[in-house]
């Protein structure tokens, strides 16, 4: 199980919203088991309050440090506690360039003036003045579900980048299904190199080849899978399948190179026949 460690920083007023974001990645955690991903959030309130041979914040600022990501929420006010976290996480990402990833979610809501305090609301724009100086916006939220919807997408645009590890079964590329390469396979240059630049275009899903049954369409895909694989083993298909389907008149062989693609995919796709 590869940990991805999560730091929440917070004012105390925002309770509610840290409780729902900790069901959010209880739940995430759920659906990224079979993954073998586990996200370890960290919140103040989990810390222990043991004596410690520093200040207890410098407790937390060594975890803001070994997190991968760091995500910050405020309305009303920032402490001074949760700007320094804030402080710590940017220099450790200046640092080290990848990590953490730093999202900043401010609250916006009613809010009831006579709970208002000079210094809160000095604290509110002064960190807003310190975002806009480092060009940094923040995402604005309603609620506890539409905090939790935009972290969600968050982490979805981060996995799509590739920020999160992929296990063995995600990256693995099963061949073993298909036939043993001919010895002799020889005149499809053209082809080949159709599947080479598909491969090698971010905006094409799909490759197709439509020709009738026992053409060499399925030993096509064979001997590009053979030949290939060795030579590109840093980002291999995510899953391959061959077909020869002999019964019908047109048989047809799909190399399904990325992700589900999106739904005008047909606008993205290309056919040769």
């Amino acid at each position: 199980m590869q940990p991805i460690k999560i730091f929440l920083a917070s004012s105390s007023e925002l309770e509610a919203d840290r409780k729902a974001f900790a069901e959010c990645i209880r739940r995430k955690n759920q659906a990224w088991h079979e993954r073998g991903i586990f996200l370890e959030l960290l919140i103040w309130e989990d810390f222990l309050d043991a004596v410690s041979k520093t200040r207890s914040q410098d407790e937390y600022n060594k975890a803001v440090r070994a997190s991968d990501i760091f995500v910050m929420l405020y309305f009303s006010k920032v402490g001074k506690y949760t700007f320094e976290e804030f402080e710590v996480a940017r220099q450790q990402f200046l640092t080290h360039g990848e990590r953490p990833q730093i999202f900043i979610f401010e609250k916006n809501a009613d809010l009831k003036t006579g709970s208002l305090r000079k210094e809160s609301v000095l604290s509110l724009f002064d960190f807003k003045e310190k975002l806009s100086e480092i060009g940094h916006f923040p995402s604005v939220y309603e609620n506890e579900k539409d905090l939790v919807f935009q972290f969600l997408e968050q982490l979805e645009k981060s996995d799509n980048a590739g920020f999160f590890p992929k296990n063995e079964a995600e990256t693995r590329t099963d061949i073993s299904h298909l036939p043993d390469l001919q010895p002799h396979f020889t005149a499809r240059e053209q082809e080949l190199a159709l599947l080479d630049a598909a491969w090698a275009d971010p905006q094409t899903n799909l490759l197709q080849f439509v020709a009738p049954g026992g053409t060499g369409k399925t030993m096509l895909l064979t001997y590009w899978l053979h030949h290939y694989l060795p030579e590109s083993k840093a980002e291999r298909p995510a899953a391959c399948a061959g077909s020869a389907a002999c019964s019908s008149s047109t048989a047809r062989s799909r190399c399904n190179t990325r992700p589900a693609p999106p739904a005008d995919w047909a606008a993205n796709s290309k056919t040769s026949h």
